[in-house]
């Protein structure tokens, strides 16, 4: 929050701040949240290269050594056939990102 002079703060602030402030009142009130801002790519202090994921929980860490992501880096055209076919080798299906915020909704 905004600490403000009192003396220095109009009636039109005083009212634009309340409504700012009934408004994100509210907006807890409903559960919503604002959407989670992912980190950018750094390395950690151990040398793992590391960012976060916005998912459904907030944000998601992942982190790995280098060697690690060259190997992931290497399986990426798999995994978007696999995405764009919609189930993997094993028959299991691959669910949307609406379908998983649907999911989590219904619990």
């Amino acid at each position: 929050m905004t600490k403000l002079n009192a003396t220095a703060v109009s009636n039109e602030q005083l009212f634009e701040m309340i409504k700012k402030l009934q408004a994100e009142n509210e907006a807890l009130r409903s559960g919503a949240r604002p959407a989670p801002q992912p980190k950018a790519v750094d390395v950690k202090e151990n040398g793992q290269i590391a960012f976060s994921i916005a998912s459904g929980n907030g944000t998601v860490p992942v982190a790995y050594y280098g060697w690690q992501w060259e190997q992931i880096i290497a399986k990426a055209a798999e995994i978007q056939r696999i995405i764009k076919a919609g189930k993997g080798p094993s028959g299991n299906r691959v669910i949307s990102e609406a379908e998983f915020r649907q999911r989590k909704a219904a619990k």
